[in-house]
């Protein structure tokens, strides 16, 4: 019985150690980040960037909640500029010299909006200098996955994978990898 209680002591001294070791390197506060995107929207593939700001608040220990705003701007046929705002909820691992690992998935809403040129050649017209400007909007529910990997005091890489539907049935899903400072 001694040997439990000794064991058993260690060990919630030891979780405590580690709580405080990871909370010294835990902070509450802003961030803004940028980066590329690589997507596939209504079946068209595309390349483009996303901005963004993030507030990261912990809870306990490694345990954080995080609502996010970001634009991402889109090159396909259609030029998809999306507005989305997320909220995640994860957990951040402490490894060995100061790099935190904070897995993340979370869930959000979208505003879209598109515009598209077609020319005579992409719609067979034999009519010359002849185009069709077509242009809407759409909104929905956003699923978000991703990690962020702190390598420096205040700097992080993401890389996180976001599935967009809309209200038309169409969807979206785009992969970002960013660069990031916390505040």
């Amino acid at each position: 019985m001694k040997k439990t209680l000794v064991a058993l002591s260690l060990l919630a001294l030891a979780s405590a150690a580690s709580a405080q070791e990871i909370n010294k390197h835990l902070s509450d506060g802003f961030g803004v980040f940028g980066g590329v995107s690589l997507g596939n929207t209504a079946g068209e593939k595309s390349t483009g960037y996303t901005l963004g700001v993030d507030y990261t608040k912990y809870l306990n220990n490694g345990f954080f909640v995080q609502p996010s705003l970001q634009y991402i701007d889109s090159k396909t046929d259609y030029n998809d500029k999306h507005i989305v705002g997320l909220v995640n909820g994860g957990y951040t691992f402490l490894l060995d010299n100061n790099v935190t690992v904070s897995p993340k998935a979370g869930v959000g809403y979208r505003y879209t909006k598109w515009n598209r040129t077609y020319t005579q050649g992409e719609l067979g017209v034999p009519i010359p200098n002849w185009t069709v400007h077509e242009s809407g909007s759409d909104s929905g529910v956003v699923f978000n996955v991703g990690v962020d990997v702190g390598f420096a005091k205040n700097w992080n890489v993401g890389l996180n994978h976001m599935r967009m539907k809309g209200k038309n049935g169409n969807h979206a899903d785009y992969t970002s990898l960013t660069l990031g400072y916390k505040f």
